[in-house]
């Protein structure tokens, strides 16, 4: 990511493994099972948007970026989350 890029945005959200939060893939560029830190997850590419949806422990986790943050960091940003009881 380059440090002067203005359009770069980062999102993280925490739900209940019980929520059902949907994230828009009809016609994402890119679909495909990830793993993140031992845990399975999904990364999702649409449009300019990069999403990361991943389980630990009973907590529903994502990150969603823009494409000026790149692929490869919003994953590296995934496996860097630490759960914290």
């Amino acid at each position: 990511m380059d440090e002067s890029d203005d359009n770069a945005q980062i999102v993280y959200m925490e739900f209940e493994s019980s929520a059902n939060p949907t994230v828009d893939s009809e016609n994402a560029s890119l679909i495909k099972e990830i793993d993140v830190s031992g845990n399975s997850g999904t990364l999702i590419v649409k449009d300019s948007v990069i999403t990361v949806v991943w389980q630990m422990e009973d907590q529903l986790l994502m990150i969603q970026s823009s494409e000026a943050v790149g692929e490869d960091e919003t994953i590296k940003m995934a496996e860097s989350v630490e759960f914290v009881k």
